[in-house]
């Protein structure tokens, strides 16, 4: 499916490879980008870069802070060849001039997105029985916001699942983000908040 699995789950390899493939798509872009105005430059990189960056990114919840930064360095080169500025030039504003959010919240992002599927459709089933309302044995002001039961895990690599990730990144967001009726509202909110 396009993942490297190691025996500790760590996606040493993985990152490894998606960073490897990317630089030389970057490097490739570069030679090009000068000649294109922002949206073009934007909307290829995308296609050829982003798409490696967010695919399957949904296994990286958790995974080691070196690796995220690792990923983030990828995004940041992408940035800065897509808005054709110095290396040496701050990516942050880049990265909010393009509409890009940073790599770890991208992840974050796509677990709420699965999450918030998962409750409006009932699908898909195997993801659907991790998902579960928390009912509360008496009226609390909790009640009304929509919060997930949480599931408590013996080791950090548990922690990654689905079923424990899903639930803490869903109750950390904001009852009107949560709330919305559509995906593109809930998508949009999301990523403002």
């Amino acid at each position: 499916l396009g993942v490297t699995l190691d025996s500790h789950l760590s996606f040493d390899n993985h990152i490894s490879n998606i960073c490897s493939s990317s630089h030389f798509r970057i490097r490739a872009l570069c030679h090009f980008c000068p000649f294109l105005n922002c949206e073009t430059s934007k909307t290829i990189a995308c296609a050829i870069v982003g798409s490696s960056l967010d695919y399957a990114n949904s296994i990286l919840t958790g995974i080691s802070s070196r690796n995220i930064h690792r990923l983030q360095r990828v995004q940041n080169s992408l940035a800065r060849v897509v808005c054709n500025v110095p290396y040496r030039n701050s990516s942050l504003p880049l990265r909010k001039e393009v509409h890009w959010l940073p790599v770890e919240q991208r992840v974050q992002h796509k677990i709420a997105v699965m999450t918030y599927k998962v409750r409006l459709h009932q699908q898909p089933l195997y993801l659907r029985e991790y998902i579960n309302d928390h009912l509360p044995a008496r009226s609390l002001r909790s009640t009304n916001k929509m919060l997930l039961t949480t599931v408590t895990t013996k080791t950090a690599t548990a922690a990654r699942a689905f079923r424990a990730a899903a639930p803490k990144i869903w109750n950390c967001l904001p009852v009107t983000v949560k709330s919305a009726s559509t995906i593109n509202q809930f998508s949009r909110l999301l990523k403002g908040h």
